[in-house]
């Protein structure tokens, strides 16, 4: 019955094309699925067994960015890319945009090249967001399949650490004079950005789309409110997110 649904489930948000998209998605072996949508341009490589499906379902089925913008982007900063899925969204919906996509899992990074390699003015930076220049690790505590943070550490005396950069130090590097559309998906990251130099990068954003994870670090959402809170700014709501519309005066 529970398979049933799920056929069902993606017959009706994708047509018969999500009846083969779910074959594939459940009787194929291999470690990686390529998976064709009529509306995205290129193939998307999941892999199998793993939280990639969820992603892909919140993202082309579920419709999580499905937000409607009173401007048309010109630069979008993906914080926690992951493989690209977000990224690949926004270019087909917003073809003339730039995208910077960044995500520190070397794993990841490297399906999120691939992912986004067919598509002109995706920039690719394997780095994790901070508040400043750090070395930063990924730890998982243990809870389940979204239950990896980021913390920073003494790279010298820890392994496998990556390097952590600010929003204000990418716009730096890639010469980005605005961000259009924030959206930051980082796993509690978002606690320490949000807590110290974001007077240097926040005027200049005109909307965050935001997953917030006090389930996995206490404080984000009263860190995030309280930097906004001297912000003119309107709150939405889309399924895990928050859209917050800054009312910045651009004159860009």
């Amino acid at each position: 019955m529970f398979l049933l649904r799920r056929y069902f489930y993606y017959y009706r948000k994708l047509g018969w094309q999500g009846i083969n998209i779910f074959k594939r998605l459940n009787g194929n072996n291999k470690p990686f699925i390529k998976v064709k949508l009529n509306s995205i341009q290129s193939t998307i490589h999941l892999r199998s067994n793993s939280s990639d499906v969820i992603a892909f379902e919140h993202i082309f089925l579920q419709n999580q960015y499905k937000i409607q913008f009173d401007f048309k982007p010109r630069y979008i900063l993906d914080l926690g890319a992951n493989i690209g899925l977000a990224s690949i969204y926004f270019k087909n919906r917003f073809p003339n945009a730039g995208i910077f996509a960044v995500e520190p899992d070397a794993d990841n990074f490297e399906i999120l090249q691939k992912n986004t390699q067919p598509y002109k003015n995706i920039h690719c930076l394997q780095c994790g967001i901070w508040n400043k220049p750090a070395r930063l690790k990924i730890i998982d505590t243990g809870e389940g399949a979204w239950s990896y943070v980021t913390r920073e550490t003494d790279a010298l005396n820890e392994n496998a650490t990556i390097e952590g950069k600010s929003i204000d130090a990418i716009m730096q590097e890639y010469n980005i004079p605005q961000i259009d559309i924030l959206k930051i998906d980082i796993e509690g990251a978002e606690k320490e950005i949000f807590e110290t130099g974001f007077d240097k990068w926040l005027p200049k954003v005109r909307c965050i789309v935001i997953e917030l994870h006090d389930r996995s670090k206490k404080g984000c959402a009263k860190t995030f409110f309280k930097a906004l809170s001297s912000y003119d700014f309107s709150l939405r709501v889309r399924h895990e997110n928050l859209i917050c519309d800054l009312r910045n005066n651009f004159t860009l």
